[in-house]
């Protein structure tokens, strides 16, 4: 079984990754369970312990994590709020676009999963064919005209570039990859599975909580 590690020379997490159980819960180790983002970001979410995904629908590994990360998310507690970042650089900005323009259309939670199967299920999709978006949207339902001006918008163009910022800014380069707080990158030096990574993301989670207690 091979490690789970995020390969910062790439866009997108390279190891297999297959499930398994019986996680142990170790004391974290900063540069191994976690990296400390020098100087801290600022959070969007007043009041809340932050969770940041970066993603990439190109992302085969984004994919897969998607069955396992959704129902983790609805599990959190309230104090903790969780939204997700594509990632914007290169070959991964026409994804990008693509996530914003269905938010901007209120659709992406609705869309999300599907644009991951379409991409790395039945392949109706390609990442990297930017023609080929509006008329994908029309067959979800919505207007082919309205999504290609909505995807041309500077609006969008504007939230792509602030997914860029924020990539660099928490030292992000290799997805899928887990921001806890504006402080904490979650490292996966020790996972084999997908749910290990996000038992080891709520681990930091309460090492978040516990520092806003101090």
């Amino acid at each position: 079984m091979r490690t789970l590690k995020l390969l910062f020379a790439s866009l997108c997490v390279l190891a297999a990754i297959v499930p398994t159980a019986g996680f142990a819960q170790a004391p974290l180790q900063k540069g191994f369970h976690y990296d400390l983002i020098d100087p801290a970001q600022p959070t969007d979410t007043a009041g809340k312990i932050e969770v940041i995904e970066f993603f990439s629908y190109g992302c085969q590994h984004c994919y897969h994590l998607e069955p396992s990360i959704n129902p983790w998310v609805k599990q959190l507690p309230k104090d903790v709020g969780f939204y997700r970042v594509p990632l914007a650089g290169g070959q991964w900005a026409a994804t990008a676009k693509l996530f914003y323009t269905l938010d901007a259309m209120g659709v992406e939670d609705k869309l999300h999963s599907e644009v991951f199967a379409s991409i790395h299920g039945d392949k109706s999709l390609s990442g990297t064919d930017e023609a080929g978006f509006a008329p994908w949207a029309a067959k979800k339902g919505l207007d082919a005209k309205k999504f290609a001006d909505v995807y041309k918008s500077f609006t969008v163009q504007s939230k792509v570039m602030r997914a860029a910022q924020l990539a660099s800014s928490h030292h992000v380069s290799g997805v899928p990859a887990l921001v806890v707080d504006g402080r904490y990158l979650v490292l996966a030096n020790s996972i084999t599975s997908y749910d290990e990574l996000l038992t080891l993301a709520g681990q930091v989670i309460e090492m978040a909580r516990a520092e806003h207690k101090k």
